[in-house]
């Protein structure tokens, strides 16, 4: 009876050790590392569905697409020497790509043709760095243009699918990123995060007036606390009034995800030290580097149960949630 008492009591202790391990987060050999196999850099991922996958080049103007999961991909769309800088899908056939000067292009077939839209009210000199579509109708982006005192962003709505586009405002800052959060528009860049950047009324989320982080390209929001990560290696925790930054490595972090409540993914490039993908398990409190040899990662996406990210020299990394 005592003996069988014991291999209980150890079953018991070996099942909670096991549980332990499981949600400590991520392990390095939770990954997939893929090789696109185009012999190029890319810049950021959508999945469309279960199935198919649409990325772009960073520079060199390629959209390509896969069908099967990310495992054999094809170039469906080629012009020369553009910066794309963010792709979001509304629908499973109709998507975005913005990051040329005074046009976006727009697909209706899921990614395999793409159309140019001229913005004849935004300037060939001026780059669209930031879009969000709120829904299949709706979306905003934002141009950045200089002024003799620095930077500031103006506003674009289109309430027809991007046919047209009206300005709605214009920002004194430096925006690169436009995200959705609680139906809301929120914006980050230099040294800066915003929201309500839609409305006459929007305001400033945080401002590094010491200019130390740099660009914010990435922020999560959950209730109260807002997770930034900038070019500049910071992590930047804002809870309530509380504010709290921290360089958690020399590299640039450029993309930042969160997977439930507690555990958030930050990645970035891998070229002033080693290792470029980080986790948190307390909501962005304490990270941890993942020990995995990555080329540089730009874009980290979360959909359908499954994390993605994508960077230099072909690189394209998978984990299943």
């Amino acid at each position: 009876m005592l003996k069988k008492i014991i291999n209980i009591y150890i079953l018991i202790c070996l099942s909670l050790i096991f549980l332990i391990f499981s949600s400590c987060g991520t392990h390095s050999n939770d990954w997939q590392q893929i090789n696109i196999n185009l012999n190029d850099n890319f810049h950021d991922i959508a999945q469309v569905n279960k199935d198919i996958l649409v990325a772009y080049s960073y520079g060199t103007g390629k959209i390509i697409k896969s069908e099967d999961q990310g495992m054999t991909w094809r170039i469906v769309h080629k012009t020369d020497s553009i910066y794309y800088e963010q792709i979001q899908f509304t629908t499973e056939s109709t998507g975005y790509i913005c990051g040329n000067t005074n046009q976006i292009l727009k697909t209706e077939d899921g990614g395999s043709n793409w159309t140019a839209i001229t913005i004849d009210a935004i300037s060939d000199s001026a780059p669209i760095y930031g879009m969000k579509f709120t829904n299949n109708q709706t979306g905003y982006l934002s141009v950045l243009q200089r002024t003799s005192t620095g930077f500031e962003s103006i506003i674009y709505k289109t309430s027809d699918s991007g046919l047209n586009w009206n300005q709605i405002n214009s920002i004194p800052e430096m925006i690169l990123n436009l995200e959705l959060v609680n139906n809301e528009v929120w914006a980050s860049g230099n040294n800066v995060v915003l929201r309500n950047i839609n409305s006459n009324s929007w305001e400033t989320v945080y401002k590094d007036t010491m200019k130390e982080v740099g660009q914010i390209r990435d922020f999560v929001v959950h209730e109260d606390n807002i997770v930034m990560a900038s070019f500049n290696g910071y992590i930047i925790n804002k809870r309530k009034k509380s504010i709290e930054k921290r360089q958690i490595t020399t590299n640039r972090i450029r993309s930042i995800v969160s997977i439930g409540e507690r555990k958030i993914i930050a990645a970035g490039d891998n070229n002033n030290e080693k290792g470029n993908l980080f986790k948190s398990l307390d909501g962005g409190k304490t990270w941890h580097l993942i020990e995995k040899d990555f080329s540089d990662i730009h874009r980290l996406k979360v959909k359908n149960e499954l994390l993605w990210g994508i960077g230099k020299n072909d690189e394209l990394i998978k984990m299943e949630l």
